[in-house]
């Protein structure tokens, strides 16, 4: 398994607005592999693209974020808790914090990533229903 890092970008403040442009040019997805491409990176979220090869697999893991996933390009089976599904382009997977997930890529897959530190937002308050 070839796994590069394409893009990078340093870690800002959350209250920093940033631009990230030509990030499909500078990473394309790769013939063999994966890569990944960090777009955003703060205390608060992170968001990146991941770049997959057909064929390519990310075994079950999970992690302490949540993860809000956007299949752009391509093909993938995604797996959560046991439920897979195939995405197509502009479908979206929230997994909560967590929760087990792996996924497989059916063609070359371009999927935008976003972990959201929940505790950093206070994910434990109570909020009324006019703020979410």
């Amino acid at each position: 398994m070839l796994v590069t890092q394409e893009v990078t970008v340093p870690v800002t403040s959350a209250a920093q607005s940033t631009f990230s442009l030509g990030v499909n040019a500078k990473a394309p997805i790769p013939a063999e592999g994966r890569a990944t491409s960090v777009v955003t990176n703060n205390e608060a979220l992170r968001a990146l693209q991941l770049l997959l090869a057909a064929g390519e697999r990310v075994p079950d893991h999970s992690s302490p974020k949540a993860l809000i996933v956007t299949l752009l390009e391509g093909s993938l089976d995604f797996t959560v808790d046991g439920r897979t599904e195939r995405l197509a382009p502009g479908d979206v997977v929230y997994v909560a914090p967590g929760t087990k997930h792996d996924l497989a890529a059916v063609e070359p897959s371009r999927l935008q990533l976003v972990l959201v530190n929940v505790d950093r937002l206070g994910a434990d308050q109570p909020r009324p229903a006019e703020t979410l």
